[in-house]
């Protein structure tokens, strides 16, 4: 089971991701959900998820920094980060910051799954 964390600013957002992952609950607990990036640093802090869905674009600490900052942490999750914007050199800040992949919005929600399986198998793999 992979516990996910979901960061967006947009409760519509969060809540289409929510209701799709929850099809599949042999394979994914969400596990929290943050409106900005400073709520998911503190909540990948104390609910220590296997990956972290994370958008650019929010408020507070947008999500490169947010990203910056989970790749500091001992145990900070794997990062997945998307955007409404889909300029390459915000793809590249996000893996420079540390997100182990990219998407741009919109983005198809199967192919979401298959990446979250992907990132997360290729992990366990080497554990």
């Amino acid at each position: 089971m992979i516990r996910l964390l979901l960061s967006d600013d947009s409760p519509g957002v969060r809540e289409v991701l929510r209701t799709y992952l929850r099809q599949f609950p042999e394979e994914f607990q969400v596990v929290g959900e943050a409106a900005n990036g400073e709520e998911a640093l503190r909540l990948a802090k104390e609910l220590q998820p296997d990956v972290i869905l994370l958008d650019i674009r929010m408020p507070i600490m947008d999500g490169i920094a947010a990203t910056r900052e989970l790749t500091l942490e001992s145990n900070p999750g794997l990062v997945i980060t998307y955007t409404g914007f889909p300029l390459p050199q915000l793809e590249a800040m996000a893996k420079k910051a540390g997100a182990v992949a990219h998407l741009s919005k919109p983005f198809d929600l199967a192919e979401l799954r298959q990446l979250v399986l992907q990132v997360a198998g290729a992990v366990q793999q080497t554990a």
